[in-house]
């Protein structure tokens, strides 16, 4: 085996291993702290059109709730996802006041799991330039 495809090996290695001790501390892979809350519809396997399926509302109707937790502003994204092993709605707005706003909706109770102040630079969401 050649030189490259060792380190290669070695680098994945230590993915792979970094991943193994994250899984257990607490925290995401990318380091952020893992979720608080549970929600009410595991994801399973489900894949694709199947987690749409599993959804009980539209996308539309937790767009609608975040803006209302918001008082207005406007939808930056809106992602049906599988996180901490739920299925979530999460909804980032950019509030009148410029500001980022992600809301965490479970995709079968409608109930607002978390709401967290985010940066408009990790949303890559315009409103910084010039400032």
């Amino acid at each position: 085996m050649n030189n490259a495809k060792k380190a290669g090996l070695a680098v994945a290695a230590l993915v792979m291993a970094g991943m193994l001790a994250v899984s257990g501390s607490g925290r995401t892979a990318s380091g952020e702290p893992e979720p608080k809350w549970t929600g009410s519809l595991k994801a399973g396997n489900a894949r694709g059109i199947e987690l749409v399926n599993k959804a009980t509302f539209p996308i539309q109707r937790a767009m609608a709730m975040a803006l209302k937790q918001a008082k207005g502003g406007r939808i930056w994204k809106a992602e049906l996802e599988v996180e901490n092993g739920f299925l979530v709605y999460t909804i980032q707005v950019i509030t009148p006041q410029g500001k980022a706003l992600e809301v965490v909706i479970d995709a079968n109770t409608r109930n607002i799991l978390a709401t967290g102040a985010g940066d408009l630079d990790e949303l890559g969401a315009p409103g910084k330039e010039g400032k």
